[in-house]
């Protein structure tokens, strides 16, 4: 379907539009299609984006303003490209992981509560590299993020930051063009 097409589909209550093979999209403002774009579910793309042909984005795949993409381009490739930018940097990258005043994860996304005492080592082996943000594993934020920021739960919280140790090579998921606060990774150490 061309951007055209897409825009003429009525909008759900929540922004969603479905298209005829049931994969719901959200457009912002000036999106463009290159041909044969593939937009799994759930994919949701910011103002004035540009697809070129060929682009395949997987599910839950958020794209931020203005963002460019040229042909051929996955999100496979774009959650590459990120962790190895953390990878070339060749040191513990420091992430902001938030968490209840007991020191358990919030759960933002569902799951079993995590305990994250000082100096622990905290894993999850069943993460795996994907371009899927809300994947197995632990998440954290860039660091100095709030979670409020990345619409995670309201601004009257009562999470507190602490500061986590990560390997580059531990980062599963590093974000996507505009999308890159949330963070998916294998292993963490707990530093405060």
């Amino acid at each position: 379907m061309t951007a055209t097409e897409i825009y003429s589909l009525i909008p759900d209550r929540h922004g969603w539009r479905i298209l005829p093979n049931g994969n719901r999209v959200r457009l912002g403002t000036e999106v463009t299609l290159g041909d044969r774009v593939y937009l799994a579910n759930w994919v949701t793309l910011g103002n004035w984006v540009k697809l070129g042909n060929w682009v395949t984005l997987a599910n839950g795949v958020t794209l931020g303003d203005r963002v460019t993409l040229g042909d051929r381009v996955t999100s496979d490739d774009l959650n590459q490209a990120l962790r190895q930018a953390y990878i070339d940097l060749a040191a513990p990258i420091v992430f902001t992981k938030w968490v209840t005043e007991e020191r358990m994860s919030p759960n933002f996304d569902g799951g079993v509560p995590i305990p994250y005492p000082v100096g622990t080592v905290v894993e999850c082996p069943e993460a795996q590299v994907s371009d899927q943000q809300c994947g197995v594993g632990l998440h954290v934020l860039r660091f100095g993020y709030r979670p409020e920021w990345a619409g995670l739960c309201p601004t009257d919280h009562s999470f507190i930051p602490l500061k986590v140790s990560v390997m580059p090579e531990d980062i599963c998921f590093a974000g996507m063009p505009g999308n890159d606060t949330k963070i998916r990774v294998r292993k963490l150490t707990v530093m405060d």
